[in-house]
């Protein structure tokens, strides 16, 4: 089960309607600067398609087939 924090625990205004998730104890984390190294932009292949993940200029991750 993933844990949750209630909305207004977040800490940030702009995440203030969404509950932020948390791995549970059993998950596997990547951390972003082990997929990306000094790249901005890479490619996951999963199940013969191919995923592009990319980095904003603001830092947040965009998924897109």
């Amino acid at each position: 089960m993933t844990g949750e924090l209630p909305s207004g625990e977040s800490g940030s205004a702009n995440s203030a309607d969404r509950p932020v998730l948390l791995p549970d104890a059993n998950a596997k984390v990547l951390h972003s600067v082990d997929l990306f190294g000094n790249l901005r932009m890479i490619w996951i292949e999963h199940a013969g398609s191919y995923y592009r993940l990319s980095i904003t200029s603001r830092g947040k991750l965009i998924l897109q087939k």
